[in-house]
């Protein structure tokens, strides 16, 4: 899996695999990522506003909002939903990627939230999260690189006693989010986000084996 991409999470609450799944049908029916505005809607309370579209820079996975323990895009976004990776140096040479400024305050508290709103929708751009990049209006698919999936969070979201039904039942998933890549002609490779292994085969039984 290249850590040189800029990933988009299709899932901004709980996980649900099944909702998550609808989401990038919509997506991949598009081509494209597509802004609020770009879909529609007036509404925002979020950094990226209606105008802008969030993306993760995987590789500053590792910094946090002024060293608040997991505080940034990856660990609130690309590791609880389905994302899509972007070949970080083709969107460099065809967007204009802004870097958000830093807002050392901390979002997460509810006094805060209305923020997000106002400032989304402000000329310069503003972010609490530290490996956000925004880009205006629109990205295509074109640049897609791969799918990532987060099993731990799949597992967390069921029961499961018996590991062979464990198994069975993330394969089924697996099955069904190929399925529909496929129906959208997307050729693309599926990884586990968090041990970053190739989710075919080989890949699943030592994620199984090593991790539950």
């Amino acid at each position: 899996m290249d850590d040189k991409v800029y990933m988009h999470s299709i899932n901004h609450s709980n996980f649900n695999s099944k909702s998550d799944i609808k989401k990038l049908s919509c997506i991949l029916e598009s081509n494209k990522l597509l802004s609020l505005r770009k879909r529609g809607i007036s509404y925002s309370s979020g950094f990226a506003g209606l105008d802008y579209i969030s993306l993760c820079d995987y590789e500053k996975r590792g910094i946090t909002n002024h060293g608040k323990p997991l505080y940034n895009g990856f660990y609130a976004y690309t590791r609880h939903g389905i994302s899509l990776a972007f070949d970080k140096d083709r969107i460099n040479k065809e967007y204009e990627v802004i870097i958000p400024n830093l807002l050392n305050v901390d979002i997460r508290k509810k006094e805060y939230y209305h923020y997000m709103g106002i400032l989304g929708n402000e000329i310069e751009r503003f972010s609490d999260l530290p490996d956000e990049v925004q880009i205006k209006d629109e990205v295509s698919l074109e640049g897609l690189s791969f799918i990532t999936y987060p099993i731990e969070e799949f597992f967390l979201s069921r029961l499961f006693i018996k590991q062979e039904s464990k198994r069975k039942r993330l394969i089924q998933e697996l099955n069904n989010l190929k399925s529909v890549l496929e129906s959208y002609s997307y050729d693309l490779d599926i990884y586990d986000i968090d041990s970053k292994l190739l989710l075919d085969e080989d890949g699943i039984e030592k994620i199984l084996t090593k991790r539950y």
